[in-house]
């Protein structure tokens, strides 16, 4: 496509933000993408993929790329991780495909990212700039934007996309809402060879196990050559030693592996043993921010705010990259030959077409969370619910089903 005038910066060389730069590219707009690191990379956590992430990135050509390098789990298996019961169950592989025609991918979030990377790359009018932190951002509400970076450069363009996360420097001057909230929770992480798997875990499959205060997700990925294992503890159950002088912006800690063996210890057996196979553990603290409530806190003037930045979600719906992904398709939507003098009404545009659907998946991942972990009446009505709805209480039309 011809290349407009029409200039935007984005701040964050993540999922979101190459994605962003990537839909803006498509669309016609030149773009520059400041990442702070002085390489694009991504630890090895795991992602999944449902049919309304995988529909954009199809949209984007690159559903090949994706499927060389991810898994494909058949179904996905609810358990209870006292006793090893299996509580519900959903149909995934073929099955995915036919109800919403994409399917339900699993891969390693650095995967995802060299595969939006390569993409980036191969698009005109795209320049990238590494090692270049931001330092503040002028608000945007006249014919430019301002990035001040802090080595003392400024840069200017027509508009700029805050993809830089959830501790985003774009957010602290757009709305002064403070710092992420703790969660609460603590999330244990390991990756392991599929040969090393111990008896009574199927590689095919995703599986999720719940008790009170704890629930573990596992899947394949790397084309099902490896395991991604995450584990939700609560922070309060930890030894405060632990926790106590962590750094809350990291998400990639050592763990030991006694902590985590003690936080499992009342486990079913295939659950401790998944523990003790893996090679190595990390970890991080989780925190998130409350729903956006209106559109004004995703855009204003000639900013705007995408992914983590505007809406950090929780893992417990498995949809943070999804709900990037679709932020940037939007965004190249309404910005698609987009004259300069006009940015500020499509950014408007953009966050009334947008903060809903970001809305309502936080607030269900949020749920998801308490549901997985629950005691008492809480989980005998999640039992017998499964029990009862069966794969129409997994499924979710409304989320996977959706369009950008």
């Amino acid at each position: 496509m011809q290349s407009t005038t029409t200039h935007l910066i984005v701040a964050g060389g993540g999922i979101a933000g190459l994605g962003t730069a990537l839909s803006l590219a498509r669309s016609g707009v030149r773009v520059t993408v400041l990442e702070q690191a002085a390489a694009i990379s991504e630890v090895g956590a795991g992602l999944q993929l449902g049919p309304n992430a995988v529909r954009v990135l199809d949209g984007w050509g690159l559903l090949p790329a994706l499927e060389a390098v991810a898994a494909e789990p058949e179904r996905l298996r609810i358990l209870d991780a006292g006793n090893g019961r299996e509580l519900g169950r959903l149909a995934l592989g073929a099955a995915m495909r036919q109800r919403y025609g994409w399917p339900n991918l699993t891969l390693r979030r650095a995967d995802l990212q060299n595969v939006l990377l390569a993409a980036v790359r191969a698009q005109p009018g795209v320049a990238i700039e590494l090692g270049q932190a931001l330092s503040h951002v002028d608000p945007g509400t006249g014919e430019q934007v301002a990035a001040h970076l802090a080595d003392g450069r400024m840069l200017r363009a027509d508009g700029l996309v805050g993809c830089d996360g959830l501790w985003s420097r774009v957010r602290a001057h757009l709305r002064d809402d403070g710092v992420p909230r703790p969660t609460g929770h603590v999330a244990w992480r390991a990756l392991l060879p599929v040969a090393a798997l111990p008896a009574g875990v199927r590689p095919d499959q995703t599986s999720v196990w719940v008790a009170p205060r704890l629930h573990a997700v596992a899947y394949p990925v790397q084309r099902g050559e490896v395991f991604n294992v995450v584990i939700f503890t609560h922070t309060a159950d930890l030894p405060q030693a632990v926790t106590v002088h962590e750094d809350a912006q990291a998400w990639d800690l050592d763990a030991q592996r006694q902590t985590l063996q003690s936080a499992v210890a009342g486990a079913h057996p295939v659950l401790r043993a998944l523990v003790e196979a893996a090679p190595q553990w990390r970890r991080w603290l989780l925190h998130d921010r409350p729903a956006l409530l209106d559109p004004r806190g995703y855009a204003r003037g000639r900013v705007a705010l995408a992914g983590d930045a505007a809406h950090p979600m929780r893992p417990h719906l498995a949809q943070g990259a999804a709900m990037s992904l679709e932020d940037a398709q939007v965004l190249g939507r309404v910005l698609q030959d987009m004259p300069a003098q006009a940015v500020p009404q499509a950014l408007t545009h953009y966050a009334d077409l947008r903060w809903r659907r970001n809305a309502r998946v936080q607030w269900r991942a949020q749920f998801n969370g308490t549901v997985m972990q629950a005691g008492g009446l809480l989980r005998w009505g999640r039992d017998l619910a499964m029990a009862v709805r069966g794969e129409k209480l997994l499924d979710m039309p409304w989320l996977y089903g959706f369009q950008a």
